[in-house]
C-alpha cells in the first residue's frame, strides 16, 4: 500500500508585473504566484517530489477547495504552470473571500519507484471529495458522475441534518 503525507497548507502570494508581449503601448499586468519565503523551508524540501495538490481558500479557520491537480513531473515544475495560473486568475477575487493556500500530498520517502496509478486514483478521490465540499470546484475532469445521492450525507441539503445523516456521513466520508 502506498502511503502519502500532507504538506502545508502553504500560503500562496501573488505579484503583478508588467508584460509587453512584444507589443508597443501600455503593458498588461501578468501575475506570478509563489509560496512566500517564510514558508519556503519545508516547501523547498518537498518541491522536487510528485503527487497531488489542492488549491484552497482559507476563511477564518476553515478551507474551501477550488482546484485539485496531479503532477506528472514535480510540484515545482507543475503547480504554477500557465494552465494553473489561468485557474488561479479565475479566483482573482480570493482576497475578498479568504487567502489562497496550497496543500501538497506526496508519497512517504523511500517507497520505491513512482506509482502513477496510485497517484491517479488519489487524484480521482480528491476531486470527488473536494467537489462535495465545493460544488464550484474548477476541475473539469474526474468530476463525480452519479445517478444517485444520499441527501444530507453525499449531497448538501437545506436546513439541519438529522443525527442519522451526521452519523452515516461520519463513517462513510460523504
Amino acid at each position: 500500500m502506498w502511503e502519502y503525507k500532507v504538506y502545508g497548507p502553504y500560503p500562496v502570494t501573488e505579484e503583478e508585473y508588467p508584460v509587453r508581449n512584444g507589443k508597443r503601448g501600455r503593458p498588461r499586468m501578468a501575475s506570478r504566484y509563489s509560496v512566500p519565503s517564510s514558508d519556503a523551508h519545508e516547501f523547498d524540501r518537498i518541491k522536487s517530489s510528485y503527487g497531488c495538490y489542492v488549491f484552497a481558500t482559507k476563511w477564518s479557520d476553515s478551507f474551501k477547495p477550488w482546484y485539485v491537480g496531479k503532477t506528472t513531473r514535480t510540484f515545482e515544475k507543475e503547480i504554477f504552470t500557465p494552465h494553473k495560473i489561468a485557474k488561479l486568475d479565475d479566483l482573482r477575487d480570493f482576497q475578498e473571500r479568504g487567502s489562497l493556500h496550497v496543500f501538497l500530498i506526496a508519497p512517504e520517502k523511500g517507497r520505491g519507484a513512482k506509482n502513477s496509478t496510485a497517484t491517479d486514483n488519489m487524484e480521482t478521490f480528491l476531486v470527488g471529495a473536494c467537489h462535495r465540499a465545493n460544488s464550484q470546484l474548477l476541475n473539469l475532469k474526474k468530476l463525480p458522475k452519479s445517478a444517485w445521492a444520499i441527501v444530507g450525507v453525499t449531497k448538501a441539503k437545506k436546513g439541519a441534518r438529522t443525527e442519522g445523516e451526521k452519523a452515516l456521513q461520519e463513517f462513510v466520508g460523504g
